[in-house]
This record gives structure tokens, sequence and C-alpha cells, in this order.
């Protein structure tokens, strides 16, 4: 089943050790160190905080981890203070004009810029705004050196030094006249520090710098929006919600937690209070205790909290019930609390799809996975399912929505849930649901097919022509495949899929898949269709293979290979 988790800080696939001095000063962690080639050149841009060493613990993690140095861009001034040059020559940091960049990259190395530099160091704040002032020399190097861009963002950085506040248009004129740093900084605080490498952002010729810099900015706008509490507070940060150790000491005291879930009504801390259940509810430990102690009180409240339009902190209260909905143990009894409300489902469902429901800037994106989680459980599937209120085809849409990896991730989970259900399939692919077209077109790149190919396909799918796009994500893309997989369970659904064109979709995906863009995971499951519609029904002989009876020791292989796979 499709299931997906909110947090603040925990990345179960991602999660490092700590190296002893970076425990010692803050603990730190690097989420999506996969996203880093393990050869090859990229180009990491990244959010600068009052001191950059988050760079310097990602430089150490990658030479641990990857064993590649990253060379480093920095400030002028830098030059000037001494013995920094026998520094800089040693851990390859410069101050690097264009073309010395583009050499750089041009020799397959990896390369960090901060375009917000010195000025973004100094004058920014809590709320973590980008201050890059117009600054293109990256995309430029990006675009001559042809290479990919990964977007960085270190939650906390700036909980853990910060510059000092008063008088900042005095320094600010400084700072004009002198172009060295100014403003006096202070800190050290022990706040957890997570640096989050993005997915990369291919080279694209048809970019101008200007295009690319806003895509880049965007990019790192969206790791600030969905990684760190705004606007940053140290003492959150360095609270007992923001370590593992920290959480399980607190949910081991029942009455702190009912404290705690007090405190989500109280104004001046209601923040704080919900942004820990975020925390807590982020591991499944967390999730088990919450959902045994609270849920009877904590689902109505946070339900409450995200219908209404005027909640500040609807995000939040959207995450922690999608952490508490992810474990497949735990969401039948969570799924049980919401149905004790009445049309539950069916007003979270119109909160979503109202894209600004929220009047305070709340985005609601959570819900998307929300309603996947939910729907791991038959009964979650059989209200999405209710061809009376028709939740599910008012949620199909999302299946292609561009402004947010969560919601649209959302939507094919929930997508791919109910089609494990074989039973619902005739309805799945009846003219009055047509759920093929949502699946098809997100795998469906710029590559040109015949006439007669064409014909086959459902009209949403046809001339593409060759500025379509294919789904970015790969493990959006898997869901999409695995979704084409339930329905291959059945007779009618395997014809209905040959003869609406799916195989020759999966045909080209599964080249792109092959080249260096594609996935390998996303690969395998390609594969695994493309084997069942081209084989004729003689071939394979059941009606519904959700009803072969497989051995146990069958079973067990067939899940070793899988693991095996997915490492």
């Amino acid at each position: 089943m499709a299931q997906v988790q909110a947090s603040l800080h925990v990345s179960d696939s991602s999660r490092t050790e700590q190296m002893d001095n970076e425990s010692t000063v803050n603990g730190y962690e690097v989420i999506g160190l996969e996203n880093l080639p393990s050869d090859g050149p990229a180009l990491l841009i990244y959010y600068h905080g009052a001191l950059p060493i988050d760079m310097y613990y990602l430089t150490a993690e990658t030479m641990l981890k990857r064993n590649r140095l990253i060379h480093t861009v920095g400030d002028r001034f830098l030059d000037h203070i001494p013995g920094w040059r026998l520094v800089s020559r040693v851990m390859k940091v410069t101050s690097g004009s264009v073309q010395s960049c583009v050499s750089t990259l041009r020799a397959g190395e990896l390369l960090s810029i901060a375009p917000g530099g010195v000025y973004e160091a100094q004058f920014g704040d809590s709320a973590y705004e980008i201050l890059w002032k117009g600054r293109t020399g990256f995309a430029r190097v990006a675009l001559e050196a042809q290479v990919p861009i990964i977007p960085m963002f270190t939650v906390n950085i700036r909980e853990c030094f910060r510059t000092v506040s008063f008088a900042k248009w005095i320094f600010v004129r400084l700072y004009g006249v002198l172009k060295i740093p100014v403003l006096p900084f202070y800190g050290g605080f022990p706040v957890k520090l997570r640096t989050v490498l993005g997915k990369p952002i291919a080279y694209d010729e048809a970019l101008s710098p200007a295009a690319l810099h806003e895509k880049v900015a965007g990019a790192i706008a969206e790791l600030v929006r969905e990684h760190q509490r705004l606007p940053g507070d140290i003492l959150q940060a360095i609270g007992l919600t923001g370590s593992v150790d920290g959480i399980k000491l607190l949910i081991q005291n029942e009455t702190l937690l009912n404290n705690l879930l007090d405190l989500t009504s109280e104004e001046s801390v209601s923040k704080d209070a919900v942004l820990c259940l975020v925390n807590i509810t982020a591991e499944e430990t967390g999730a088990a205790v919450i959902v045994d102690k609270l849920s009877e009180r904590l689902v109505p409240i946070a339900y409450q909290a995200v219908l209404d339009e005027n909640c500040k902190l609807s995000d939040a209260w959207c995450m922690v019930l999608c952490n508490i909905t992810r474990p497949e143990r735990l969401v039948e009894r969570v799924v049980q609390q919401l149905l004790a409300i009445e049309f539950s489902l069916e007003k979270l469902t119109t909160c979503f799809t109202r894209i600004a429901y929220n009047k305070q800037k709340c985005h609601l994106n959570y819900l998307g996975p929300l309603f996947s989680n939910v729907s791991q459980s038959k009964t979650g599937r059989e209200v999405f399912c209710n061809q009376t209120t028709g939740l599910l085809r008012r949620l199909l849409p999302f299946v292609h929505h561009d402004g947010s990896i969560v919601r649209r991730g959302g939507a094919v989970g929930l997508l791919k849930n109910i089609c494990f259900d074989s039973s619902a399939h005739e309805w799945l692919l009846s003219e009055e649901m047509n759920v093929l077209p949502f699946i098809l077109l997100p795998l469906a790149g710029p590559e040109e097919l015949d006439d007669e190919t064409n014909e086959k396909l459902p009209v949403d799918l046809q001339y593409l022509g060759p500025d379509k796009k294919r789904e970015e994500d790969p493990d959006v893309r898997k869901m999409l495949v695995e979704s084409l997989a339930q329905l291959c369970a059945t007779r009618k659904g395997r014809v209905y899929l040959r003869e609406h064109g799916a195989y020759e979709i999966l045909r080209e995906l599964h080249k792109f898949e092959c080249s260096p863009e594609g996935d390998k995971i996303v690969l395998i499951a390609v594969e695994n269709v493309v084997d069942i519609l081209i084989r004729t029904e003689e071939e394979i002989g059941e009606d519904n293979l959700k009803q072969l009876d497989i051995p146990d020791d069958v079973k067990t292989k067939i899940e070793s290979l899988s693991e095996e796979v997915e490492k």
C-alpha cells in the first residue's frame, strides 16, 4: 500500500551517522544524500546561514560516505584572512569566476555556490527569505557546463548562529561601501542541523539564466517551506522533540502528552505544541503512542483545525494526521475516529480541492498523503469509492497537479491503493470514471507515435507533441506503474489496457527508464507489467491473478527478491 510520512526532521531512507564533532556541537544529518551523484559533475546551490557550518559538515559527510570532495565558491574577502589561502587550497575553496567554475564542473567535480553570499548571511533572518538580489552567475555556470543543479537547505541553520537585528539599516549601508561582513553574529546554540538535498534540476538548454535563477530559487523556497519551522525559533529547535532520544523520553509520560495536546489551544504556544506533535508522530513508535493515548481527543481537534479556513496551523495538523495514518497497523483506528465525525472525509476533500481554501496561506498539500494513507484501509477505500459522493472523481485531477509533489504524490498514492481492490476495476475503467488516462498521461513523454497507435490511445494521450514532459519524480512514476499492475489482475482489466495503448506507453517509458535519466526500480516495475500485457490470455490461464493460491515458500522468495532489488 502507498503510504506517506510528513516530518520536520526525520527521513529513514537517508538518515546518516553523526561524526563526533557534529554530535557534540549540534547533531547533524543529511536528508537526500542519494541525490548527489556518485560520480560526475553537479552544482549545489544553497541558502547561506549566518555561518556556513552546514557546508563544512556536508563536505565532511560527502568525503566519508561518497569519497568525493565538494569544491566551494567563497567570498573574495576570505583571501585577506591570514592563513586562509593554505586552507582554501586544501579544501578547494576559490572566489570563482564563471569560467573557473565551468572548468571545475567540466572536470567532473562537485561545486557548491551560495548565490546570496555574504549579503544573505548577514541580513537574512528567522523568516529564511532568499536574498539573491537577482544574481544569475550560478545559472550561467550551470547552463554553460550543462550540469544538473541540486538545491540545498539546512534546517535550523539560523537557529545555530544568528546576526544581531538592531540598527540593521546602518550595517546594510556599511556593507554596500565596504563589501565585507560588518554585522556581528552570535550563537553556537546546540540545535539539530538537517541538510536537505532536493531532487536534481536537470540541465535544460531552453532556459535562460534568469528563468533558471527563478526555478532554483523556487526549489529552495519549497525546501524551506516543507522542512523549516517559520519563523525560526531557537527554543523550539533545541527542544526535546528535536531528537529521537528526546521523543522517546517524552512519549513515556502520558501526562506530558495530554498537557502538550492542551497547549495546542493556547494561542501563545499553539504553534510550538502542534509542531512538537509533528515531530513525535514522525517516528512510528511515537505515532503508535499518540494513537493509543490521544487519538480520541486529537483526531477531532486536528480535523476541526484543518476545516477552519482561518487557522494558521492547518498544514501542521495535516502533517500530524498524515503521520498517524502512515503505519498500516494504526490506520484503521484513526479512520474509525474520523468516520465518527459526520461527512469528515467528504469535507476534507472539499478543503483539498479548493486550492485557496485556507485564508492564512496554508496549502493543505498534506491532505493528499492523508487520503493515500487512509485508503490503505478497506473502510477508507469504500468511502472514496462511494459513487454517490464521487470523492475519487473529484480527486483524480490532482494526479497531474504541478504545484506540489506532496499533493500530486498523495493523489497518485490514493489511486494506487484504490486499484488494489480488484472488485472496483470494472467501475474504475468504466466511462464514468475512466481512470486510465490519469495513469498513463504522466508516464507519457514527447515520443512521436504512429497514427495507428494514437487511435488506440485515450483522447487525452493522442498526438501529445514534442513539449510533453514525463513525470519527473521516480516514486510517483513507480506508483503509477504499480496502479497498472493492479489493473492487470483481472482478465477484463488486461484486455482493456491492451486495447487502449497501455503497452505502447510503457514501451516508451521502458526506453526512458533505461536511459541515464531513468530509475532502476521503476524499470523493474515497468517490465513486470509489460510481461503480463504481452502474454495471451490463454498463456496466463487465470481470470483473476489475485485469486491464485501461492505457496508460502514462494511468497517468501518473492519478498526476498523484492527487498534485494530495492536496496
